[in-house]
């Protein structure tokens, strides 16, 4: 069964994916309202001045963090036990007599659904918008606790997908894939933390900017979780492309090693941390140039690999249609003769 089928047969990848597409639902409506505040016959409806900015907040949450991760989530069931999918308990265990208990997968989606909701909702308990980079911040508690319960989720989904995850193929793409983008995440919480704990014992001595404290918070992790888009994308690309050409695909091999590339050049992120401290301006400039220098390499020599791969297929199709063009002239001759 190919990947394409395993995405539509998988309810639990499906009840992810309808995630995403809620997300982006809610996406589109925070556009009509920015697009509102932009007009000037209207936005004097809405004397707040922090309500573009809480607006535009929500818009990128949902339509970029929200959205990615749960397609990404989506491709992470792939890899769960269909016996496991289908069990109506919330709480299960791997065997019989096992004393390691786990929450039923089909719980994440609606946590994360939950979660979804708040934070697009989030505004109507106050505005107090905090952008930089990332994952913009609304600083009041619904938004911070729908926040809070989306990545706790997907942190326990991705625990759970890792503990039943079979590690005898990874040399299959969404084996691979699935295994890479999980570690990158976990490895992304655990940059937040690590953030966390060196702002707090930096705040005790001297005081910080709330803008300044969140980009902070969120500049490590935040530069991991653009290395799992890029891990997903590749990804999904490849697998649409092997639909276009109908048939295997010659240069599977290397598309498998720059998912490898993309995923070691990801987890050197890690290094930021031991190399400086946070509130080392050489901390940021760091993370500025590992994107910069590392972080398209793949996907550019995904598309370049492709492009070859794509010309390969119009020659061998040509070539095909010259070698049947030739064996019907000939019959043709062969019966003309006759």
């Amino acid at each position: 069964m190919n990947s394409i089928t395993q995405l539509r047969n998988n309810s639990l990848t499906n009840s992810w994916l309808k995630l995403g597409v809620l997300s982006l639902g809610f996406a589109s409506l925070y556009s009509i309202i920015l697009v509102i505040l932009h007009t000037p016959q209207l936005s004097s409806f809405f004397p707040n001045p922090h309500i573009f900015k809480s607006a535009l907040m929500i818009y990128v949450n949902v339509s970029v963090l929200i959205w990615l991760l749960s397609i990404t989530a989506s491709i992470w069931s792939l890899s769960f036990p269909r016996k496991r999918e289908s069990r109506k308990n919330i709480l299960d265990s791997r065997f019989r007599g096992n004393d390691i208990v786990v929450l039923n997968p089909n719980i994440y989606p609606k946590l994360a659904f939950l979660s979804t909701i708040l934070i697009a909702v989030s505004p109507i308990a106050g505005h107090n918008p905090v952008m930089h980079n990332y994952i913009p911040m609304l600083e009041n508690i619904v938004f911070i606790l729908g926040l809070s319960l989306f990545g706790v989720t997907l942190l326990l989904y991705a625990i759970n997908i890792l503990y039943f995850f079979d590690w005898t193929n990874l040399s299959s793409l969404v084996n691979f894939t699935i295994l890479s983008t999980i570690i990158m995440f976990i490895l992304s919480c655990v940059c937040f933390c690590w953030s966390y704990n060196s702002l707090q014992n930096i705040i005790q001595i001297i005081p910080i900017e709330i803008e300044f404290y969140y980009e902070l918070l969120f500049w490590s992790g935040g530069y991991l979780l653009q290395f799992i888009y890029t891990q997903i994308l590749i990804f999904i690309l490849v697998i649409l492309f092997k639909e276009l050409i109908g048939r295997e695909l010659k240069f599977q091999t290397f598309y498998l090693f720059l998912l490898y590339l993309n995923f070691i050049f990801g987890i050197l992120i890690i290094f930021g941390h031991i190399s400086y401290d946070i509130i080392d301006g050489a901390f940021k400039k760091f993370y500025t140039n590992h994107m910069q220098y590392l972080g398209g390499i793949a996907y550019i020599l995904c598309l370049v690999g492709m492009g070859f791969e794509w010309l390969l297929s119009m020659s061998y199709r040509g070539l095909t249609m010259v070698s049947r063009h030739r064996a019907s002239t000939t019959s043709s001759r062969e019966l003309h003769n006759k």
